[in-house]
């Protein structure tokens, strides 16, 4: 007892397999890691009498067979990872065993077999079996919780449990009290025979919408089909039972069903937890392996988390328990002291959210490097790959803090979207992380989002917003598989040091402005990529990589359009391009945006059947060698006027499969491009900074359009008032009056015009 054993490989830490009697033995408060089993005992028959209670085992199991004597298993905790074992096997027992108070967790998460195997076991009538008081948990996605076969005079009372479980050619057994929670639909929730004489007081539910339980072998989904089977479950429950988590963690919410549901008389005494049974005393018990203790108020205020004596909370763990349990009853405000809080956060749905019974976490000092949320990658996905799961909760906000995956494991994703992953089946809404730094530090590989949005379940999320943050280390800062109606709000983030930036698909709303995205860290990665059927709104982005700036495929309903305008577009080096249609794109209008390439084209189609309803007006696009622009299917276009375009190379366009050396050609072959110049449009920096310089040929050179009021720097468009707007996303200050009088041309500071071109364009475009 009270020992650390150690070992490695197929090993037993405790093993028994003879023909002796072994009496009286008791193996009590250990910690065994590693190795296959925890406990192998064969008894072969004998009336061995053991006891093992209070043991962890991490990474084994529990293995019992032909034991006459005595049995007890109470009290462990049990974790086994290896596919072909289950974590508690007992077999073979006559014997009035008793298996109470365990926590049993089978964490493979392919295709283990069942947490619990019971068979052939046999109490004696008024000596019965009793399984009380576990939980079985299992993250295998086609995985058995328990299954119960060939055993008689056998109670199973007050277990929970997180898949399937059967409990099938038995005698006089007893099923009373238990947590049939199911969160795997392609198997029923529970089967059961008339070798149950008694069954009654459970909750049976999945979080899918196939809900199904099988009494001799015929398969019912609902509550009365099973009752009119069975003749029993009068007081049974189907209904969600509200476990804090049904992938870890079966203890019951404060508004769990459960409470108060099972038999009366209590058919034990403690629970799980070694909590009294019923809580509070004089009242009716729950169901399931926890006892609910207390009843708690809704929140309301200002509460505060962290290590001082005048906390409220020492977590963010801690806190969300006591949400989730009590909900809340008015704005709830938790200010988070200085320090690091390693912890997994998931968020699933809180009672009493609304838009004024908001719940904001910040930081207490507004300093986003103070507060540090943070847990470290994994070897596996499951059943962690998160700092910050929102799953269900609405109305939540995170500012001022840091939110990082650190490590060098392969998973670290940061944040994700999991609507319903825990059992809700409930999206969440109206979240907001604001003013926040989200890192991924230390890894590498495709596995590191830093904000990660599932698409199953397909519920949709609405109004997630990301404003105001620094982002850095991630493959993608948003990789999004997304649902269809998804509603995200991007604006105002600085994006850095990720292979890909913004990665939305499948969303009912897009709106990406203000962002700053820069990457020299992958070629193939565009820094925004929006796959819709949505009028999707792009504008004011600032994107510098190696990879395509901005891909779409954007279907809007009809009636509506998408917007991409008053952009700042560069890629850096390579043959990558600037904007790139992809497949199906109809109304789209790309107005006011500046595009500088080297080797690779402005704007292209990569292919574009079926599109339609496209615009391209007042764009300044420039290719250093490639083609300004490079459209084999421009048939999708409507209108193409007030461009600025320019190649170094000697191919300016291709219009179809034409190419045009030239805006003459350009302008002959497609009849469009009247009003547009072929013209260096003198940014200040091709490769970093897009703003124009004075003399411009963009000066002046565009004209109005209906919703286009400003710049990429909000800046009023036009300047002066009453004249006309520049080309491109900058509208430069500087007023366009006709030149007179002596001006400089050089490199000095005193010099107006920094070459010869410069001055020309500037009379070109202003006159004299």
């Amino acid at each position: 007892m009270n020992s650390t054993l150690t070992t490695i490989g197929v090993r037993c830490h405790v093993y028994s397999d003879n023909a002796t009697t072994e009496s009286a033995v008791s193996i009590l408060n250990n910690r065994m890691t590693n190795g296959l089993f925890g406990l192998f005992w064969n008894g072969n028959g004998q009336a061995d009498d053991i006891q093992f209670n209070g043991n962890i085992i991490e990474d084994g199991s529990i293995h019992v067979t032909a034991v006459d004597g005595g049995l007890e298993i109470v009290g462990n905790d049990v974790t086994q990872s290896l596919s072909a074992e289950e974590v508690i096997h007992v077999a073979s027992c006559n014997v009035a065993m008793l298996i109470g108070e365990n926590h049993f967790l089978h964490s493979n998460g392919g295709t283990p077999p069942n947490t619990g195997y019971f068979n052939g076991n046999n109490g004696a009538l008024g000596a019965e079996g009793v399984i009380r008081n576990n939980m079985f948990l299992t993250t295998g996605v086609y995985a058995g919780a328990v299954a119960i076969y060939s055993s008689a005079h056998l109670h199973y009372l007050h277990n929970s449990s997180n898949r399937r479980v059967v409990i099938v050619s038995n005698t006089n057994t007893e099923v009373r009290a238990n947590l049939f929670y199911n969160l795997n639909g392609s198997y029923r929730t529970f089967s059961g025979d008339n070798g149950i004489t008694l069954c009654d007081h459970n909750v049976y539910w999945s979080n899918t919408a196939t809900k199904e339980v099988s009494w001799n072998g015929v398969t019912y989904n609902s509550l009365a089909g099973l009752q009119a089977a069975n003749g029993m479950d009068a007081n049974s429950l189907w209904e969600d039972p509200l476990p804090v988590d049904p992938n870890v963690d079966l203890h019951i919410l404060s508004t769990s069903p459960c409470i108060g549901a099972a038999p009366d008389p209590p058919l034990v005494t403690v629970d799980i937890d070694q909590d009294t049974r019923p809580s509070p005393v004089a009242s009716v018990a729950d169901i399931g392996a926890d006892e609910n203790p207390v009843a708690c108020s809704p929140l309301s205020g200002t509460y505060i988390i962290g290590p001082s004596l005048g906390a409220d909370y020492p977590d963010f763990s801690t806190s969300v328990a006591q949400l989730i349990s009590c909900g809340i009853g008015g704005a709830v405000v938790f200010q988070v002291e200085p320090g690091t809080y390693t912890e997994a956060i998931t968020f699933p749905p809180v009672s009493g959210t609304s838009f004024i019974n908001t719940i904001t976490y910040e930081g207490i000092v507004g300093d986003s490097t103070q507060v540090i949320l943070n847990y470290p990658a994994t070897a596996t996905n499951s059943p962690i790959d998160h700092v910050l799961r929102f799953d269900g909760v609405d109305h939540v906000t995170f500012r001022h803090m840091t939110i990082e995956r650190y490590g060098p494991d392969t998973y670290g994703d940061v944040i994700h979207m999991n609507p319903g992953i825990s059992g809700s089946n409930d999206p969440s809404q109206h979240v907001t992380v604001e003013s926040c730094r989200i890192l991924r530090t230390g890894g590498s590989g495709t596995a590191r989002n830093l904000v990660n949005a599932a698409n199953f379940p397909a519920l949709n999320e609405i109004d997630i917003r990301f404003e105001g943050n620094f982002m850095s280390g991630g493959y993608y800062a948003f990789g999004n598989p997304g649902n269809h109606g998804d509603e995200w709000i991007i604006t105002g983030n600085t994006i850095q040091n990720c292979a890909g930036g913004i990665l939305i698909f499948q969303a009912s709303s897009v709106t990406i402005t203000d962002n700053r995205i820069e990457s020299t860290i992958a070629l193939g990665q565009p820094g925004i990529r929006v796959n819709c059927a949505c009028p999707a709104v792009v504008t004011g982005n600032q994107v510098i990589g190696r990879g395509r700036a901005v891909e779409l495929t954007i279907d809007p309903p009809p009636g509506q359009r998408a917007l991409l305008a008053n952009n700042s577009l560069i890629v850096s080096s390579g043959a990558a391009n600037g904007v790139q249609f992809i497949g199906l794109n109809e109304d789209i209008d790309l107005v006011f945006n500046s595009v500088s390439v080297v080797s690779g084209r402005g704007v292209h189609q990569l292919t574009g059947t079926g599109s339609s309803g496209l615009t391209l007006q007042g764009n300044a696009i420039r290719s250093s060698t490639g083609r300004a622009i490079d459209l084999p299917w421009a048939g999708a276009f409507t209108t193409l006027d007030h461009q600025a375009l320019y190649t170094g190379g000697s191919v300016l366009a291709t219009w179809n499969t034409t190419n045009c050396a030239d805006l003459s050609a350009l302008q002959a072959t497609s009849g469009f491009f009247t009003n547009s110049l072929e013209a260096d449009p003198n940014f200040v920096d091709p490769l970093s900074d897009l703003h124009l310089q004075s003399g411009s040929a963009c000066l002046g050179s565009a004209v109005p359009l209906l919703g286009i009021i400003d710049d990429m720097d909000g800046e009023v468009r036009p300047q002066p008032a009453a004249t006309q707007p520049d080309i491109g996303a900058d509208e430069h200050p500087d007023a366009c009056s006709p030149l007179a009088g002596t001006y400089r041309i050089g490199a000095s500071v005193a010099a107006h015009y920094p070459s010869f071109t410069g001055a020309v364009n500037a009379m070109l475009t202003c006159g004299i």
